[in-house]
């Protein structure tokens, strides 16, 4: 059986990460805080439109994300207004690129 009081602190819980959500999303429109970005789109070739419009130059991605990389200011809403569904910020780096192998090296020091 589900109590009032579970049922509150979910609601509170799901609340605070949806503000927390469009903070970021707010944020990374407005204050642009970062050069990379994550851009979804519900199809490739939506995504490649939105990116061809901006000023951006594709660092990677999969069928239904790309990593892309900002050269002038606005690039966030540009890419909103050619058809991306949600623009995230993204560490310069990634996290769809698998990261180097350290062969032969030891994380031990000594």
């Amino acid at each position: 059986m589900i109590t009032r009081p579970f049922m509150r602190w979910t609601g509170g819980a799901l609340a605070v990460l949806a503000l927390w959500f469009v903070a970021v999303v707010a944020l990374t429109v407005i204050a642009e805080p970062t050069r990379a970005v994550i851009v979804f789109a519900p199809d490739r070739e939506r995504m490649l439109t939105a990116i061809r419009s901006a000023d951006v130059a594709l660092l990677d991605g999969s069928e239904r994300l790309l990593r892309v990389s900002g050269s002038s200011p606005g690039f966030v809403a540009r890419l909103y207004a050619s058809g991306a569904w949600l623009v995230l910020p993204a560490r310069p780096s990634g996290c769809t690129t698998p990261p180097r192998a350290t062969a032969g090296r030891s994380q031990v020091r000594g």
